[in-house]
């Protein structure tokens, strides 16, 4: 009898105790997660933030991979060798429903979110580390990606929602109409103007300063048809020819692991604890890729054409396997994944300044 007493009580016991750590369990914060309430808060943390801001705009489902192939894949220049993912871009039936819309989608907006964060909460900080010019410079980072973000959002959805304060809350999201492609691209270029005021004019080619600014600019005004405001600050760049200039051979810009040449303007770096996930799409399964996305045989005859392509040649790939040669795409190839992605390159602003 005692010892049925004895079991009784340890499984009541058990039971107290299961219950108690689950009630402790549900109002502990979760470990990765970050109050909203105040995150930014000094230094330190906000320039985590804003590398935070990078590393999503750096991230699979935007410049890493998924938003670079919804241009890709319409041009007709790359096959899909998968019998799902891409194969609905491949044939140009863009649905509402397809995970690569969604997630590119989620991701740009993902980064307008953080970096409204930084925008809002930066000149709250009350930190003497964080002077003046600092914050000036972070918030005009963080105004540069969310607008290189609607900018990209434009160009691929037309007008979009203009979400230009931070979100806290999953529940309580506001209802933001859709605005048209004029006013998108109007905020964009406010967010430019305010930033080319705040960022410093040096030459940095992995973070956003005055002269990316200057890039994007020329860039959002070649869309627009503003012909002349598009050549005045494509020429901006131009004209800074110690630093910017096109490299030799043509590959030079992107092969042998080279990082940040002249010819770069602003590209986003990748490491082995932060790869880039585009490498392995295109890359053969000889070279450790998945080969998902392959160069087509018209694409292939183009770069082949020295009289057509010149030496661009160097951006494919090929191995033989019983007799067959295999194409892949070659512009990223490096083990580990640390290929950057190429923002803006002094290539693109003679093209928007053809008669400079």
């Amino acid at each position: 009898m005692s010892t049925n007493i004895i079991i009784r009580s340890l499984l009541v016991l058990l039971v107290l105790t299961q219950a108690s750590s689950c009630k402790k369990y549900l109002n502990t914060t979760p470990v990765g997660a970050v109050s909203d309430e105040a995150p930014i808060i000094d230094k330190a943390s906000t320039e985590t933030a804003l590398r935070g801001v990078y590393r999503q705009l750096a991230s699979p489902g935007y410049y890493g991979e998924t938003y670079v192939t919804l241009g890709y894949f319409p041009s007709g220049d790359i096959k899909n060798l998968t019998t799902g993912g891409a194969a609905n871009l491949v044939n140009v039936n863009f649905r509402a429903d397809d995970v690569n819309f969604n997630t590119a989608w989620n991701a740009i907006y993902n980064t307008i979110n953080r970096a409204n964060h930084v925008i809002a909460k930066t000149p709250t900080v009350t930190d003497p580390l964080l002077t003046d010019a600092l914050k000036n410079q972070y918030i005009g980072e963080a105004k540069f990606i969310r607008a290189l973000a609607y900018f990209d959002l434009a160009r691929a959805w037309g007008g979009v929602q203009l979400v230009l304060e931070p979100t806290s809350s999953l529940v309580e999201r506001p209802e933001v109409p859709r605005s048209s492609l004029d006013e998108t691209y109007n905020q964009v270029l406010t967010d430019l103007q305010d930033a080319e005021q705040l960022l410093p004019e040096t030459l940095n080619r992995i973070r956003a300063t005055k002269r990316t600014v200057w890039a994007l600019r020329a860039r959002l005004h070649l869309y627009r048809g503003e012909w002349a405001q598009a050549e005045e600050y494509a020429s901006k760049l131009i004209d800074l020819s110690s630093d910017y200039s096109l490299v030799k051979p043509f590959s030079a810009w992107f092969k042998n692991n080279v990082i940040a040449t002249p010819e770069s303007v602003f590209e986003l770096e990748y490491s082995a604890i932060n790869p880039s996930a585009i490498r392995a799409q295109m890359q053969h399964p000889t070279k450790g890729g998945t080969y998902r996305y392959a160069p087509n045989d018209r694409f292939v005859q183009l770069l082949s054409d020295s009289l057509v392509s010149g030496a661009r040649k160097s951006l494919i790939g090929s191995v033989t396997q019983g007799g067959t040669t295999i194409w892949y795409g070659d512009l990223y190839y490096r083990l580990p994944a640390t290929d950057p992605a190429y923002i803006f390159r002094i290539a693109e602003l003679y093209l928007a300044n053809p008669f400079h």
